[in-house]
C-alpha cells in the first residue's frame, strides 16, 4: 500500500508505552489501517490485543478514544536498529478479501489526497467488491449507479481517516442484488447497446 503517506500525527495508542501512528483508518472502533512505530514489545502488544478483539486506548484526531480488532489482519513489521523502533503495518483483511456471510463490510484505502468516493480508483474497489461479492453479472458502468445507491441507503460510509481516505462497503449480498435488480427494472442500469445487438443477431439467426 506504497500510496499511504505516514505523516506526524498527534496520534498514538497507549499500552506497554507509546506507539505512535503515522496513518491510520477506523470504521467506529474497529481498526482498518494502521500504520505504527514504537519498541517492539508495545507494537507487539497492540498486535496482540487487536488481534485478539481486545479494547486499547487510543488518540485520534486529537481525542481520546478505544480501537478494537475485526475479523482478521495482515501484519508486517521492520525494525529501525539505530533507533531500536519497530515500524509495522496492520491492515484488516477485509481490505483484501472479504468473506460472505462473515464480514459486515468491506473497505477500500485510497490516497490522501483523493477524497471523492466516486474518483477512479474509489469507484473501481467498490464496484468490484460488489461483483465479488453478488451472483449475478456487474457491468463496469454499473459502478457509479452502485456507488450512488451505497451512499443514498448509507451503505457506503466514509472511514475516519489520517494519512489516505477510506471507505466502508456493506457486504450485504441481498442488499446489493436488489440494488441491481431495481436499477434494471427502472432503466437506471443497463447492458450496453452492442451486447443487445449481439443477443439480437444471434436470435434472427436461431
Amino acid at each position: 500500500m506504497t500510496f499511504i503517506k505516514p505523516t506526524a500525527l498527534d496520534a498514538y495508542i497507549e499500552v506497554v508505552g507509546r506507539v505512535n501512528l503515522t496513518a491510520y483508518a477506523v470504521f467506529g472502533y474497529e481498526a482498518v489501517l494502521m500504520y505504527m512505530s514504537g519498541p517492539q514489545t508495545s507494537v507487539d502488544s497492540v498486535r496482540a490485543k487487536i488481534a485478539g478483539k481486545k479494547p486499547v486506548n487510543a488518540r485520534l484526531g486529537g481525542a481520546n478514544t478505544q480501537v478494537v480488532g475485526g475479523r482478521a489482519y495482515n501484519f508486517m513489521k521492520s525494525r529501525d536498529e539505530v533507533l531500536y523502533l519497530d515500524h509495522a503495518i496492520l491492515v484488516s483483511e477485509a481490505v483484501f478479501a472479504p468473506l460472505s456471510g462473515i464480514d459486515e463490510y468491506a473497505y477500500v484505502i485510497d490516497k490522501a489526497d483523493n477524497p471523492d468516493v466516486r474518483g477512479i480508483y474509489a469507484t473501481t474497489a467498490i464496484g468490484q467488491h460488489i461483483r465479488n461479492l453478488v451472483d449475478v453479472q456487474v457491468l463496469y458502468q454499473w459502478f457509479p449507479y452502485l456507488i450512488d445507491f451505497g451512499i443514498n441507503k448509507n451503505c457506503i460510509n466514509a472511514l475516519r481517516c489520517q494519512g489516505c481516505t477510506g471507505y466502508a462497503v456493506s457486504y450485504d449480498k441481498e442488499l446489493w442484488t436488489d440494488a441491481i435488480t431495481r436499477g434494471l427494472k427502472n432503466g437506471k442500469i443497463g447492458f450496453a447497446a452492442s451486447t443487445s445487438n449481439r443477443l439480437n443477431e444471434g436470435n434472427t439467426k436461431s
